[in-house]
């Protein structure tokens, strides 16, 4: 693929840490898609095949939670999508829709995870892709736990 020609070309957040001949290999395995507001990238429990990267656009992530959804936050260019399902092997906890029009690159998941076995320093930037993940989740947790504590009643006693 020509890294001239698409607009999926700048960093992003899995690539940011590894070796240019990484990039250039995980780059020959990217589809390139527009994708349209109010389109799902990733639905909560269904099967994912394939890791997709934000190159342009919005998308909401959200948490489905006893009927109703938490809202986790809005991600843009350069966000990764998929990745702890995909490695895990597990279904996908989350939502993300575009809530823009987007353009995506995406990985199939078979031909990530050859990389993968083939490559396992890849890992490394996955454990950092995951761990600011988590620590945004830890962030989140705080903020709902701290909104929740302020609307409790006083106790009068």
């Amino acid at each position: 693929m020509d890294a001239t020609k698409t607009p999926n070309h700048q960093a992003n957040e899995l690539y940011a840490s590894l070796s240019p001949q990484l990039v250039a290999l995980l780059r020959e395995c990217e589809s390139e898609e527009l994708r349209k507001a109010g389109t799902a990238l990733i639905r909560h429990g269904k099967d994912l095949d394939q890791l997709v990267i934000v190159c342009s656009g919005q998308v909401l992530i959200s948490l489905p939670f006893g009927g109703d959804s938490v809202l986790l936050g809005n991600a843009g260019a350069g966000k990764v999508l998929g990745l702890r399902a995909l490695v895990s092997g597990e279904l996908p906890e989350i939502d993300a829709f575009c809530i823009r029009d987007c353009a995506v690159a995406t990985i199939s998941r078979s031909r990530f995870m050859e990389l993968l076995n083939k490559h396992p320093e890849i890992y490394s930037a996955i454990a950092k892709v995951l761990s600011a993940d988590l620590k945004l989740a830890e962030h989140h947790l705080k903020n709902v736990s701290r909104n929740q504590a302020s609307r409790a009643p006083k106790n009068s006693c």
